[in-house]
């Protein structure tokens, strides 16, 4: 049997999807209606968790409409007549790849009545893994250099370093948003300067090391429903969906294209949950998701308080945050400071974000604090502290509610932040793939 808040964990980020293809992330009715739907069953999600009861659905039910769904959503994509905004040579191989994905997906429909072994499964699984690889390499060959402060910044910022200087001091780059400025700083931890720096030094562009974050993501989430759905002796639709919704997504060579880090992260939280049941080696992968990105911190937070970390474990978790940026930190305190926090704080509110407050703003003339996002994803974090110890589902689904209520609900949010809720949605999925989930082991 299939748990209906896996389900509804698969329709939540195809929900997420939805919202950036319509205008590349940024708002408009359409999209923001899909955020708002999105928004409710991810709530309903959150409520499901303080029931025992799984709601099972029949694989027979489930299956056919799954891979109808992912089916769909791969022609979508491929189908789409503009996925890379600053394309400057034919993105043709890229469209054909799209095509082989969709009919790599059909191919997962021929397994509904008669079920491949584990081999195939496995096989077929690489192969579309190398198509989105080339999709990938593609989207860097046909945008190059795309107009976006944040591929430019990164960029910068592995040539620096790598020439021994501070990126945090010496880069100061044009702002391609809304702002007449030069001065954007290298904005990211020290964690994505390391992983983007080997990209750049290698390939000569930092985007390759998102497109192998992007691969290690399917294949971990795949791998955590695999563990999740043992013995239940699932269709390879059920068991591959939340993986395929990631890689399929219609706006996947965008979110390459622009350079966002968000896939790297997202690598790390894949890496972190499938350590559950080992919770040193959670505390380690803790620490790097935690330097990751800023706002990591939502996500380590109830993931640290479902498996009960021991106050020696949250000690590991800081040490390994703090190692990648102690250099910094005591070579510069100031200048990481600005780079780090200080800038990204004093940016102003965005009329053209993808949230509810500019929604609410716009069509109801009500002005909501954006701080309502951290508000409220505080408060969702501090009832698991009350909770007790959690399975791996449960803490997946508060992880993925305390981001959607502070990106839905935060002064600016655009495509990244919802290909982030998407993924974890999509791990949530996964995790809660089994009828009863897998028990928390003790630390």
């Amino acid at each position: 049997m299939v748990p209906l808040r896996s389900v509804a964990a698969l329709v939540a980020s195809f929900m997420f999807g939805q919202a950036i293809l319509l205008n590349w992330g940024r708002y408009s009715d359409a999209a923001v209606t899909w955020v708002i739907l999105g928004v409710l069953v991810v709530g309903a999600l959150a409520w499901s968790t303080f029931r025992d009861d799984a709601w099972p659905l029949s694989p027979r039910l489930v299956a056919p409409a799954t891979w109808l769904g992912l089916l769909a959503l791969a022609c979508e994509g491929a189908w789409a007549p503009r996925q890379l905004l600053y394309a400057s040579s034919s993105w043709a191989q890229g469209q054909h790849a799209r095509w082989a994905m969709a009919a790599a997906i059909f191919t997962w429909g021929l397994g509904l009545r008669h079920p491949e072994s584990r081999k195939v499964r496995h096989v077929r699984f690489a192969a579309l893994a190398a198509l989105v690889a080339f999709v990938g390499v593609q989207v860097i060959r046909s945008s190059p250099a795309p107009q976006i402060d944040v591929w430019t910044v990164q960029q910068e910022g592995a040539q620096v370093f790598l020439e021994g200087k501070n990126p945090f001091q010496d880069v100061h780059l044009a702002d391609t948003g809304p702002r007449t400025a030069n001065d954007v700083p290298y904005v990211y931890p020290p964690l994505n300067l390391y992983v983007s720096s080997v990209a750049w030094a290698l390939l000569g562009d930092v985007r390759y090391g998102a497109v192998l974050a992007l691969l290690l993501l399917g294949f971990a989430v795949r791998a955590i429903a695999l563990e999740a759905s043992v013995g239940l002796g699932l269709p390879a639709v059920l068991e591959d969906a939340p993986a395929l919704l990631i890689w399929c997504t219609p706006m996947l060579p965008f979110i390459v294209e622009q350079g966002w880090i968000d896939p790297v992260q997202l690598c790390w939280c894949g890496a972190l949950f499938l350590a559950w049941d080992r919770p040193w080696l959670a505390a380690v992968l803790a620490g790097f998701v935690l330097g990751a990105k800023q706002t990591m911190l939502l996500l380590v937070l109830p993931v640290g308080l479902a498996l009960r970390f021991s106050l020696r474990q949250w000690l590991v978790v800081g040490l390994v945050t703090l190692i990648p940026m102690l250099p910094w930190l005591l070579w510069d305190f100031g200048a990481y400071k600005h780079a780090n926090f200080d800038f990204l704080n004093a940016l102003p509110v965005r009329d053209d974000a993808l949230t509810v407050v500019t929604w609410a703003s716009r069509r109801l003339g009500l002005p909501i604090p954006w701080a309502v996002g951290f508000g409220s994803a505080a408060i969702v974090i501090a009832l698991v502290g009350f909770r007790g110890r959690q399975r791996p589902d449960r803490a997946a689904i508060t992880v993925l509610t305390a981001m959607t209520l502070f990106f839905a609900f935060n002064k600016w949010a655009f495509a990244n932040y919802y290909f982030t809720l998407l993924s974890l949605a999509a791990l949530a999925a996964a995790a809660s793939l089994g009828a009863r989930g897998k028990p928390v082991a003790a630390g």
